[in-house]
């Protein structure tokens, strides 16, 4: 890995960043927002995780999870309001919303008043979905991989997690 226009590169095979479970980047109990640029270096065959703290190999644990799924060609934000697979809101993006070699702005947010849960690309239309509440899951974040795989291939840029909900014109700016 290593800094890339102050982006991180990662070739798919052992460049990710993680933190053990912290408090900090456990989004239980409030509206958050997740945001970043991510540009591959390639799509096919396997996930590629973009962030998470999520366990797929895990019964109870799991809190958020953002991946490219190459079967779908969509991006998906998974999240759980009880640690479970069993209850999950899955949003999915448009197909084709991910280029190799091209940056894509993905922005996810819960809105913890409202119970909306949302991802946009490119500072688009959000997709929406309801979510009764969120979780502190015990696993560890990860930028780039998630626990059972699932490596990025390609650079993370801007990558940010804020504890409160940003507005509309909040995310322009970062856009």
């Amino acid at each position: 890995a290593g800094k890339v226009n102050f982006g991180m590169l990662q070739d798919a095979n052992n460049d990710y960043m993680f933190k053990g479970d912290d408090p900090a980047l456990s989004l239980d109990g409030i509206s958050w927002t997740i945001t970043g640029w991510w540009k591959p270096s390639a799509l096919a065959p396997d996930f590629h995780t973009l962030f998470g703290k999520w366990d797929s190999a895990q019964v109870v644990g799991n809190e958020y999870l953002c991946f490219y799924n190459p079967g779908t060609d969509k991006v998906q934000l998974v999240v759980t309001p009880d640690g479970t697979d069993a209850s999950i809101t899955n949003l999915a993006t448009a197909a084709g919303v991910l280029s190799v070699g091209t940056f894509t702005f993905v922005a996810c947010q819960f809105d913890l008043p409202n119970t909306t849960l949302s991802i946009s690309i490119n500072n688009g239309t959000p997709v929406t979905g309801a979510l009764t509440g969120t979780f502190d899951g015990t696993n560890e974040f990860e930028l780039g991989r998630n626990i059972n795989g699932g490596v990025w291939a390609g650079t993370t840029d801007c990558f940010n997690i804020w504890g409160r909900l940003l507005s509309a014109a909040e995310i322009t700016q970062l856009y």
